[in-house]
């Protein structure tokens, strides 16, 4: 069983590892889409951190002898539309397990510690997004997580 801690500013650059691990391989499943992050990496968790300031977020990390092998990053989304009953949810921008750590319950320890938070915070609702084709979309759903919208997207020519 792993140590499932807050996230602290020294672990920043174990953090951009795990972020780096998940974004390489979206980009590598769709290149035309994602950013290469290698250039990215550093930037982009930048934006993670002022998300997580700015919508009542966390990260949390799994810990195994010292070293940070996965991380979870949610942050608190609100609703102002007045078709949707949901008005407040916490959404999971991220989450990782390294691939060397992967199927040992470090996931579902990332997932309890997000959705622990989420409740203490009166939220009701947690979501995320996954993309086609990524193999923890089985273990989302064995957590209890639902289908519950489809994205389609479209690349529009510039000639029509």
């Amino acid at each position: 069983m792993s140590l499932i801690r807050e996230y602290k500013p020294e672990d920043i650059e174990r953090i951009e590892k795990c972020i780096f691990e998940l974004n390489q391989e979206e980009y590598d499943r769709r290149p035309e889409y994602w950013e290469d992050p290698k250039s990215t990496i550093g930037v982009y968790v930048s934006y993670l951190l002022k998300e997580i300031d700015k919508n009542q977020g966390k990260i949390f990390v799994a810990e195994e002898k010292n070293r940070i092998v996965g991380c979870i990053i949610v942050v608190i989304n609100k609703e102002e539309s007045p078709d949707v009953k949901i008005k407040k949810n916490s959404y999971v921008t991220d989450v990782v397990v390294l691939k060397d750590y992967q199927n040992q319950g470090i996931g579902g320890q990332l997932f309890r510690a997000a959705e622990d938070f989420t409740k203490n915070l009166g939220v009701e609702w947690i979501c995320l997004n996954v993309s086609i084709g990524n193999r923890a979309l089985n273990f989302y759903e064995k957590h209890g997580y639902v289908q519950r919208i489809i994205r389609l997207d479209k690349k529009l020519s510039p000639n029509g």
